[in-house]
């Protein structure tokens, strides 16, 4: 059993909340910064008609049942997405179902509207995928980590990749913009990923460090180490085709309740612990 990756369950579970409150508390004191700040003429607060407020808010939920997003195949980042979204619709009163796919092909099935949109990405994917929505309220966070058969590799930052031979899977958009221009060997699936690194195709594979855990768990007969380090970290957002526009004030009003109450931190804690058990760690 290697245990270098995850000393211990309770240890690193502590640090990974821990991580997450910090990133997520950062967010929330962005928000009550801008939320607070005065303005700079004094304006005269119109009256807020509550019960059409409320009333726009029933008929507008009244059309939706359940929607259905697509998420990438095979990697369990997505599972806390998807429990933490599962949660935010819940209080909207609709059902969520997901749909994995491999990474190109999810963007590609959000963005073109045959899906309702996508689980979770990183910031800023609207640029290139303009018929998705950003929902700006973070749901979760990945740390990008380097898989290697070298031992002695430790990485500090995307520049240390640059004279290895780079996997990576198609569609993992911060795996694609933090080697690009260097030599990198692109594949559809996790699984593909990783039996390209034991075959010596690449000589790294970059992840994040929820599905390094799992894979370095599964498989104790090879060479695979985590490297020593973190390439870089990524608050994860929720995207909504554009034909939902409509439900993005909503949602976002849920997803800040459940991060300033801890729900979402909850929901992560409870997820990663389950994960952790399963695989008997």
């Amino acid at each position: 059993m290697k245990t270098a990756f995850w000393p211990s369950v309770n240890c690193q579970s502590s640090a990974i909340i821990q991580q997450t409150v910090v990133i997520f508390t950062l967010f929330l004191s962005i928000l009550l910064v801008v939320s607070c700040t005065e303005p700079l003429e004094t304006e005269i607060p119109l009256p807020i008609d509550r019960s059409s407020a409320e009333n726009l808010r029933m008929a507008v939920l009244a059309d939706y049942d359940t929607l259905t997003f697509a998420a990438i195949e095979g990697s369990h980042d997505c599972d806390i997405a998807a429990a933490v979204l599962k949660q935010a619709y819940a209080e909207l009163g609709i059902e969520i179902r997901i749909e994995p796919l491999a990474g190109r092909g999810s963007l590609i099935s959000a963005n073109s509207g045959k899906l309702d949109g996508e689980l979770q990405r990183i910031d800023g994917i609207s640029r290139d995928y303009t018929n998705l929505i950003q929902v700006n309220v973070p749901l979760n966070y990945i740390d990008g980590v380097v898989l290697t058969l070298d031992t002695n590799l430790t990485v500090s930052g995307w520049p240390d990749l640059r004279p290895l031979k780079i996997g990576l899977v198609s569609g993992i958009l911060f795996a694609e913009n933090g080697t690009r221009g260097m030599n990198t060997r692109k594949v559809d699936s996790y699984s593909d990923l990783f039996l390209s690194l034991r075959s010596g195709l690449v000589d790294v594979a970059v992840v994040p460090r929820i599905n390094a855990v799992v894979e370095l768990a599964r498989d104790d007969s090879t060479a695979i180490q985590l490297a020593p380090g973190v390439l870089e970290s990524f608050l994860l957002y929720h995207y909504l085709h554009e034909k939902h526009l409509q439900l993005v004030p909503f949602l976002e009003d849920v997803l800040k309740e459940m991060l300033v109450s801890g729900k979402t931190q909850q929901i992560r804690r409870y997820v990663i612990d389950q994960l952790i058990a399963g695989l008997g760690v």
